[in-house]
């Protein structure tokens, strides 16, 4: 993100936590409060006897002299236990709840729209804002997958309601996902597996220039972390750090941010 005198300012830092279920709400909160929020709802395919999900924070205590050594757990949840729409807005409530009074961080929710109906959470960010325990500005809605045509209207009248829209961009093989208007969102969330090499041409740098020109571009940053850390920083993008592919790998399955 450039600063107004145009220089490119460096990248924000910071490393990816994954908590998931079963936590009691008293602990989420606890631990959520204390970082930047950055709440998900990801299930993956059934893997032995549960569905792997969970929130994700991303705390600002991590500086340079920590070194680049992210912290991942992941507990699966019990069998029959299935993390849906309706329990995710109940700990969603909770959470807001706690955070109705946390001065100003940023709360964002991250919706699978293949894996969750986007309606109860929208009704949901809709009656939070009404009761004002929470302001627009704090939140920042943000769409993987497919943009449906039901979710595209959802997300203009988010924006209209003034809470920030944004999308999860990769690039895999040399080809972006292109089923959206960049002018539909605030901000994008890009993961390459690949910066340099073959795959990687001039049309992809024009790419992320009209994304940067629309609103603000993060980079999840992987295991060719140094190589993508160099380039948030030329390009003057803000950084995640540890995230090998955000919270769904390209075959569906939760991986393990770094060991």
């Amino acid at each position: 993100m450039k600063s107004p005198s145009g220089v490119n300012s460096p990248p924000t830092k910071s490393f990816a936590l994954s908590i998931s279920l079963p936590y009691s709400r008293a602990q989420l909160a606890c631990a959520l409060l204390e970082e930047q929020i950055d709440v998900f709802y990801s299930p993956t395919r059934q893997v032995d006897t549960g569905i792997v999900c969970g929130f994700r924070a991303m705390p600002h205590w991590a500086s340079a002299d920590h070194g680049l050594v992210p912290y991942t757990e992941l507990i699966r949840a019990m069998a029959g236990e299935a993390f849906g729409p309706s329990l995710f807005c109940t700990v969603l409530l909770q959470v807001f709840r706690q955070l109705a009074h946390s001065g100003d961080k940023v709360i964002r929710v991250s919706l699978e729209e293949s894996m969750l109906p986007v309606a109860p959470v929208f009704r949901l960010l809709s009656a939070l804002l009404l009761e004002s325990w929470i302001a627009p500005e704090r939140l920042e809605m943000e769409f993987r997958g497919p943009m449906a045509v039901e979710t595209r209207a959802m997300s203009e009248e988010m924006r209209r309601a003034g809470i920030r829209v944004g999308r999860l961009v990769s690039a895999s093989g040399g080809n972006f996902e292109g089923d959206f208007e960049m002018s539909d969102f605030d901000s994008f969330t890009f993961w390459a597996p690949e910066l340099t090499g073959s795959r990687w041409t001039i049309e992809h740098d024009r790419w992320l220039g009209r994304m940067q020109d629309h609103g603000k571009v993060t980079l999840l940053a992987d295991a060719d972390g140094p190589r993508q850390i160099e380039f948030a920083r030329l390009k003057g993008f803000d950084l995640i750090e540890g995230a090998a592919t955000g919270p769904l790998s390209p075959e569906g399955e939760l991986r393990e941010i770094m060991s």
